[in-house]
Parts: C-alpha cells; structure tokens; sequence
C-alpha cells in the first residue's frame, strides 16, 4: 500500500495498478504507459505495457521528494498576439 496524502501541493497522487508507481498528477502517470491500445499485451509485446524506472528517467520523469514519480517542469511563456492599430 502507498503513502498517499490528500491535498498536497504535488498535485493528485495516481497509483498504478501494474506496477505499483505513484505519481505526482495525471501527466506523469500517463507518460509511464506505453503501446498499442488496440492490442492486448503479450501479443508480439505491442500491447500497453508500463516503462521500466531507467526508461522513464530516460524520458525526463524524475523522482519529487516523497519518492513519487512527476513529470519534467515546463516553462511557461505569455502568447503575444497582434494588437490591431
């Protein structure tokens, strides 16, 4: 069972029910799932599978402090639209 807590600012917490990552918010745990959803898994190993540890840091994922996996930070940037004369 995981250490989840309601309500911090990690954003919600999602388990996964294959191989037991937690993770910060829907966006990481969304990115950890891979494959062909038209397939089952274990038919030529196309079906939707989890990625290991190595390949989820490897897809920029990283660790926060409570051990839960979150997704890459972004930068943010205001979009400049034209302003009509």
């Amino acid at each position: 069972m995981s250490n989840l807590r309601i309500g911090e600012k990690h954003g919600t917490a999602s388990e996964c029910m294959a191989c037991g990552e937690v993770f910060c918010g829907v966006e990481a745990f969304d990115g950890h799932r891979v494959g062909d959803f038209s397939q089952d898994f274990g038919k030529d190993g196309k079906g939707r599978c989890c990625l290991t540890p190595a390949q989820m840091g490897s897809r920029g994922l990283e660790r926060c402090e409570l051990g839960r996996w979150k997704a890459p930070r972004r930068v943010r940037t205001r979009a400049r639209t034209a302003v009509a004369a």
